[in-house]
Parts: structure tokens; C-alpha cells; sequence
């Protein structure tokens, strides 16, 4: 879904959508996902992002938003 927003890093745009239900953690001074929807990650899932069809390594929490980007969620195996 196409969104316009005035916030800057991922995670602000993420925390202010109710229905997400966002929930976040911090392992080790990592920030990850812990839920979405109720969905949680557990020993053998978690929660990978991609940009534009990339994985990415960043921090939701310290990922600069940019214009026409598409960000996608995947609670997947963890290898």
C-alpha cells in the first residue's frame, strides 16, 4: 500500500499504522521485530525486511525512508 508520510526512518512510519501491531526488541543492541499482527518470530523464524526486493541489514529503527521505495516483511527460517 502506497503511503505519504513526514517521518524520516522506517520504524516511526511502521509504529504510527495501529493495524500492524507492531512489536520490537532488543537482543544484544540489536533492534529486531519481534510481531507483526500477532504473528511472532520464535527460535527457528524471524522477521527479515527487504527493500525493493534486497534483504537488508539495517535497523528498522535507523533506516532512512526513501521516495518510491518498497518495503516487504517476511517472517522466514532461520539458517
Amino acid at each position: 500500500e502506497r503511503m505519504q508520510t513526514k517521518k524520516e526512518k522506517l520504524y516511526d512510519v511502521l509504529s504510527e499504522i495501529k493495524e500492524l501491531d507492531l512489536q520490537i526488541e532488543e537482543i544484544s543492541g540489536n533492534t529486531i521485530i519481534k510481531s507483526i499482527k500477532g504473528h511472532t518470530r520464535k527460535d527457528t523464524l524471524n522477521w527479515n525486511y527487504y527493500i525493493n526486493g534486497e534483504f537488508s541489514f539495517d535497523s528498522i529503527k535507523e533506516y532512512i525512508i526513501k521516495d518510491n521505495d518498497i518495503y516487504e516483511f517476511r517472517l522466514e527460517s532461520v539458517e
